[in-house]
């Protein structure tokens, strides 16, 4: 069965759109062969092959396999968070981070992944207290690497306990 490479492009879309390591996937093809290779780049201006070339039915798989392996839906904040009835969920813009640890944020990303495949605990709701600087808003007390990657893969709210 021939598959065309323009078929696949809706399934990249949807992972461009749902996996947050890379910036952007992209099948490239191989002049007039039926065997293409699989691209990623970043938005820090790097980029390289993630497959050897392969055909589309092979691209298919890997695809698919991708898809299950590092996409997750950053709207689905029960997958990622305990929510308990204290929670309320409130809007990312509302939240000031107060530090950046970029070892904090690479440790948040692979806990956020793992929750959401559900091979490790859910995160508790990120604690907060209101900002003496801005008015409705919060400054972050824990859960400052949460919220970095929270933004990072596109989450628009996020659940939070006022201490």
């Amino acid at each position: 069965m021939k598959i065309p490479i323009d078929s696949l492009s809706f399934q990249l879309d949807e992972i461009n759109q749902l996996y947050h390591r890379y910036d952007k996937l992209e099948i490239i093809a191989v002049s007039q062969s039926q065997k293409h290779r699989i691209r990623y780049s970043t938005e820090e201006g790097e980029s390289g092959f993630l497959t050897d070339y392969i055909t589309p039915a092979e691209i298919v798989g890997y695809l698919m396999n991708f898809k299950k392996e590092f996409c997750f839906n950053p709207d689905r904040l029960d997958k990622f968070f305990k929510i308990t009835p204290q929670t309320v969920i409130i809007s990312i813009d509302s939240l000031n981070p107060i530090r950046e640890r970029s070892k904090g944020i690479k440790n948040a990303m692979q806990y956020m992944k793992s929750a959401y495949k559900g091979t490790y605990d859910k995160r508790a709701p990120l604690s907060v207290k209101p900002s003496q600087k801005q008015v409705d808003s919060y400054d972050i007390l824990d859960g400052n690497s949460t919220w970095h990657v929270a933004k990072k893969i596109g989450m628009e709210r996020l659940p939070v306990i006022e201490i």
